[in-house]
């Protein structure tokens, strides 16, 4: 009968199973859900993204550290060091390489900032003592590479240990030296890097 059935179809609204999808309890329900989840979401998405800003705010503060030690450093370049290595065989092998020595500021320095200077004149005073140094710095390799083998040389932790070696080496020369610096209480230890921009080893 139609009175039959306007009476269900009434009921059924009622109870909220009526009214399409978001129709009745059932519908606001999910719809409450929903946004409880999205809202989740975008909390947890903003926690990510802080947490990424944190850490790109510290790389680009080792970033600009790595920056201020690289234009505060000043070069000396030492070329055409040629060696001979014994080779197991009763051959030679043969060593070309050159040096970068960078002299920059130090650890304690940079912490200072910017504000921080050094005179030119003082740094020209470093430059020149190591740059009086190229004999010496020459004959202490020729003695250290004449000890090591074709292996040693060509291994990555080879050439590391002669970029070492160089740095303290000239760093404990510099640091018996007395240089007539504006500024006398400097650190004299103003070897920062030491570069091999060229090392071509050959059996």
């Amino acid at each position: 009968m139609p009175e039959d059935e306007a009476q269900d179809s009434a009921k059924k609204e009622e109870s909220g199973g009526g009214g399409g999808f978001l129709g009745g309890a059932k519908g606001w329900i999910v719809v409450i859900a929903v946004v409880v989840i999205e809202a989740a979401f975008f909390l947890v998405v903003l926690k990510i993204q802080s947490a990424s800003g944190i850490k790109s705010s510290e790389e680009e503060k080792k970033v600009t550290l790595q920056d201020i030690k690289v234009y505060n450093a000043h070069t000396v370049v030492i070329d055409d060091l040629n060696y001979s290595i014994p080779m197991p065989t009763g051959t030679t092998a043969t060593l070309a390489m050159s040096l970068t020595v960078n002299l920059g500021l130090t650890e304690d320095e940079l912490t200072k900032g910017s504000d921080f200077t050094i005179a030119d004149e003082d740094w020209n005073k470093f430059k020149e003592a190591v740059q009086r140094m190229e004999p010496l710095i020459r004959d202490r390799l020729m003695q250290y590479i004449s000890q090591q083998t074709y292996a040693q040389l060509s291994s990555a932790s080879g050439k590391e240990k002669i970029k070492v070696r160089v740095k303290q080496m000239i760093n404990d020369e510099l640091a018996q030296i007395k240089l007539d610096l504006i500024e006398p209480k400097l650190d004299p230890k103003r070897v920062t890097e030491v570069f091999l921009p060229t090392f071509y080893l050959q059996q």
